[in-house]
């Protein structure tokens, strides 16, 4: 775990090899709440390193698809043992402000509960669009 945000406690660090972009860290979550029309405030506070983790880098905020993207949330919704589930897909950070390499930069997110979302019984919401051998940091996730 690395210094918190503020160096007050301590945030998530994901260092190590990954496979895929979107196996970072993952919260499941209490599906009582997620219930159709609801709309949700999905904020953190993050910094990217190089393969090594020591070095801060830059990545796209922009565009989580990207090469170089910055890592985003993602929330699935599915039944356990269904094949069937439904995505919000990696989201759009929705802070304009411009990426800080050695510092903290800022996640915004909305989501909103579709019918189809609030039909199902289990929630993740995981970290996405961070590429095979880069790190992160994250820190004071809210939602």
């Amino acid at each position: 775990m690395g210094l918190g945000y503020h160096n007050v406690g301590y945030a998530f660090q994901h260092i190590g090899h990954r496979s895929d972009r979107w196996r970072g860290m993952l919260q499941k979550l209490n599906t009582d709440c997620l219930v159709t029309d609801s709309v949700w405030k999905i904020t953190a506070v993050f910094r990217y390193f190089d393969e090594h983790g020591v070095y801060e880098v830059e990545c796209d905020k922009y565009d989580p698809k990207a090469k170089h993207s910055c890592p985003v949330f993602q929330v699935d919704f599915f039944t356990m043992g269904d094949i069937e589930f439904v995505t919000s897909g990696p989201m759009m950070n929705e802070n304009r402000h411009d990426f800080k390499v050695g510092g903290w930069n800022r996640l915004e997110h909305t989501l909103e509960v579709t019918a189809e979302m609030a039909s199902y019984e289990t929630a993740w919401i995981y970290i996405n669009s961070v590429e095979p051998g880069f790190n992160y940091e994250i820190d004071d996730v809210k939602m």
